[in-house]
């Protein structure tokens, strides 16, 4: 069986489209190791490309089509199907359902298909990708959802609608019911809850995000800059399809909820990377987790930005 050929650089693909030459492509890799980001966004800024020959090579590289993505083009039903949350976490935009019933996704970062499953289950629907522009990506969520964005309380009402479905016992201290728990953590509403959980704390820029059940509360918290902040709580029953969720998404054992276990999920939040550690904790009312966020984007290593007054800062120097 032969091996799987490996994804062309982007550089490679440029010079097959006879844009650029090889010098132009390792200045611009010199250029991202000393100031990282994406190659083909110094390329641009160089003027070396546009922003069409970036797209069209960024299609050609994963395989998908670029698209000029345009507001009045975006059918209103393929937008419904994508709640606000996700479109902005994700970073992508649905323009239309196509002939053959799959979603047409508009995304600015089409290396990361690993999303595209998340929102292929939260749909129900096949999932075809398409390369758009990061402005025109951020345009589009703007005009189209507007301030229509998820809360913590409506999500946390659809959960308590779905759970009153759930047999009595459910979730309990007593034997899993591993078929239900699995159920539970793919549900549409405890996977958009959890999305706006994640989605809400990294934009806050927080260090770590707690998921904490007491006796009669469970609580959602998260630390930015040492203080903890409370989100609105979902009723305590709900706890464990949230956990499930969260081990589900770190490929932990989710049958398991007597011992410690650690694990790790990547996101992709507004098309940058960020590493969750996970750590889930059997306590007396349930299991606790707390996921520790790495995000890069917010580590300021520029002394100006440490928050000292002038005086401190001349005598620091």
């Amino acid at each position: 069986m032969s091996q799987p050929s490996r994804r062309k650089l982007l550089g490679q693909i440029l010079k097959e489209m006879r844009v650029l030459h090889e010098g132009q492509v390792q200045e611009a890799l010199q250029l991202q190791r000393e100031e990282g980001g994406r190659i083909g966004e110094h390329l641009v800024a160089m003027g070396v490309i546009d922003d069409d020959q970036l797209l069209e090579a960024l299609g050609r590289q994963a395989g998908m089509d670029a698209i000029k993505l345009v507001p009045a083009d975006i059918d209103p039903a393929a937008a419904k199907l994508v709640d606000p949350t996700m479109a902005s976490m994700y970073g992508i935009m649905p323009v239309k359902i196509t002939d053959e019933g799959a979603l047409l996704v508009a995304m600015s970062n089409p290396m990361n298909l690993a999303m595209l499953d998340d929102i292929r289950f939260s749909v129900n629907k096949d999932i075809v990708g398409a390369v758009c522009s990061e402005k025109a990506l951020k345009a589009a969520i703007d005009e189209i959802y507007g301030g229509d964005q998820d809360s913590a309380g409506r999500l946390v009402k659809e959960m308590e609608e779905q759970a009153a479905d759930v047999p009595d016992g459910a979730g309990s201290t007593g034997p899993i019911d591993l078929e239900d728990a699995e159920a539970m953590a793919r549900s549409a509403p405890v996977v958009k809850l959890l999305n706006y959980i994640f989605y809400r704390a990294i934009k806050d820029k927080s260090s770590d995000i707690h998921l904490e059940p007491f006796e009669d509360t469970f609580k959602i918290r998260y630390r930015v800059d040492g203080v903890l902040y409370e989100l609105e709580s979902p009723p305590p029953h709900l706890a464990p399809a949230l956990i499930s969720r969260v081990k589900v998404m770190a490929n932990l054992d989710i049958s398991e909820t007597r011992l410690p276990q650690d694990g790790r999920i990547e996101l992709s939040i507004g098309g940058r990377p960020v590493d969750l550690r996970i750590s889930t904790l059997p306590t007396m009312f349930g299991e606790s987790c707390v996921m520790r966020v790495l995000d890069r984007t917010v580590v300021s290593l520029n002394l100006e930005q440490l928050g000292m007054r002038e005086d401190e800062m001349a005598l620091f120097r």
